[in-house]
């Protein structure tokens, strides 16, 4: 998973375990806060009544405490019933009087509360629940002059409180959804902003890292103004890549000085030689065979000096192109000529297959120094007995021709593949175990010569089973002949 995702998944898992975790919180303290709010209330009533109820026994009208009474219940939908004890638990009144029912007084409270009554010496309540249902009674001493007259009781329908509690939770739960929804929406944008914000440095340096591998000394990283440690790393990217571009030119410089300097002592080292062959004559055969060696050697090293000055030439866009549309069957010919002598001294087939009407735009020279390198390459690694197929065919909806050159030497892990096409890559210890050596620079300026026509080079192989090396160009129509021309 990528940085960016992370990040956000990270901001809306703590964003939201955040705001499950506030729902929770104001869930619990919003319901303590109405029961708290509801207790208070209804100790308040309890107080009143119970203020009133000493006031009526004081003055012994009955009437005003039934008044206020059936005011009280019509106020209060939860409020049950309302009574005032004596102290032997006898009623001395009960809200049923409120519908003319007198039942009740003068009559003794039985159940556990009007124990529990008789005893409260001060304001408090207790919870019931019998077959009528649950109930809260709130029990308040009736007092005149620190001295207990009576006791007034309340009782309050628990199960209304509970819905009318769920009623403004639920409400309130509901507008809280839509709170967090907005912020959760909102904390998501901000989350994906500043992923993007942080990761998208962290992307550019390793664009930057992959640009400056493939040799791109040019490439800068740009983030704006940015003062924080990400904008210093691009900074000091920046500042290694023209210090990196500065050692390159150097190197460059030097190689391209040094080869041209080893270019002439070897162009003169190879004239003596042929003087040397052609006026010693009657040389022993172990004398020809140094001599031979010699030669070989010296042509390895002229290639290589070769190949240096054109990499040279290449990476410094000194090379210019000669594009045209050109048959491609002449190039891989004159290539399948020029080695047929090695592949005969090797003991290796050679074959090649390109229709002639099969026209590519190319510089010719240049392609033929692609295959040129690919074929060596095939010849260098494919033991005796072994064959070689160059060949090319349309490609990509005849838009582009794939050529390619096919052999039977001993394949490349997958694992070297990749690398292959870099500079200074080779597979030799993989394919021969290190008999065999090159400079590791032929499939890099193949690579680079190839892309300068707008195509692609790669290989394809497997240990055991050889190796094919195919190159696309762009397919072009083939040019009128010149008699055509001047008609």
């Amino acid at each position: 998973m990528r940085i960016k995702n992370k990040l956000i998944l990270q901001s809306v898992v703590l964003l939201g375990s955040a705001l499950g975790g506030a729902d929770i919180f104001f869930y619990i303290s919003e319901r303590n806060h109405l029961l708290a709010e509801e207790a208070s209330a209804q100790g308040a009533a309890a107080m009143k009544f119970s203020n009133v109820s000493a006031e009526c026994i004081l003055s012994g009208n009955d009437f005003f405490l039934l008044n206020y009474t059936k005011a009280a219940m019509e106020r209060s939908p939860g409020l049950l019933w309302a009574a005032v004890l004596d102290p032997g638990g006898k009623y001395l009144f009960h809200s049923d009087l409120t519908r003319g029912d007198a039942g009740l007084i003068g009559k003794s409270a039985f159940g556990s509360w009007a124990d529990y009554a008789v005893k409260a010496s001060s304001a408090s309540f207790r919870d019931t629940e019998s077959g009528a249902g649950k109930a809260r009674l709130w029990f308040y001493p009736v007092a005149s002059q620190k001295k207990i007259l009576a006791v007034a009781v309340l009782a309050y329908d628990r199960t209304m409180l509970e819905h009318k509690l769920s009623a403004i939770l639920s409400a309130g739960h509901k507008r809280f959804l839509w709170i967090a929804a907005a912020v959760l929406l909102l904390g998501i944008t901000a989350s994906v902003f500043l992923a993007v914000y942080f990761t998208l440095p962290v992307r550019k340096l390793s664009e930057g890292a992959a640009a400056i591998g493939e040799g791109n000394w040019d490439f800068r990283i740009e983030l704006g103004r940015r003062n924080d440690e990400l904008g210093l790393l691009a900074g000091e990217f920046n500042e290694m890549a023209a210090r990196l571009k500065e050692l390159d030119e150097l190197k460059n410089g030097l190689i391209h000085h040094v080869s041209h300097e080893i270019r002439n002592p070897l162009g003169a080292i190879d004239g003596y030689l042929k003087l040397f062959s052609r006026s010693c004559a009657g040389m022993s055969r172990e004398q020809e065979d140094y001599v031979r060696i010699m030669r070989s050697n010296l042509a390895r090293l002229n290639s290589l000096v070769d190949d240096i000055l054109l990499l040279a030439a290449l990476e410094a866009g000194r090379i210019r192109y000669d594009f045209r549309p050109c048959p491609l069957s002449e190039t891989v010919r004159s290539v399948a000529e020029l080695f047929a002598a090695s592949t005969l001294e090797k003991n290796i087939t050679l074959d090649w297959d390109v229709p002639k009407d099969l026209t590519v735009r190319m510089d010719p020279e240049r392609i033929r120094q692609v295959l040129v390198n690919l074929t060596a390459n095939a010849v260098k690694y494919t033991p005796g007995g072994g064959g070689i197929r160059l060949g090319a065919q349309a490609w990509n909806e005849l838009s582009q021709v794939r050529v390619f050159v096919m052999d039977t030497g001993p394949g490349i892990p997958p694992e070297k593949i990749q690398t292959l096409f870099r500079k200074l890559s080779r597979a030799d210890d993989v394919r021969t175990r290190g008999k065999v050596k090159g400079t590791g620079l032929g499939l890099y300026i193949s690579r680079q010569i190839v892309e300068a026509h707008g195509g692609a080079i790669w290989a394809e192989s497997a240990p055991g089973e050889g190796s094919v090396f195919s190159f696309t160009l762009p397919a072009a129509a083939p040019e009128p002949p010149e008699a055509a021309l001047d008609a």
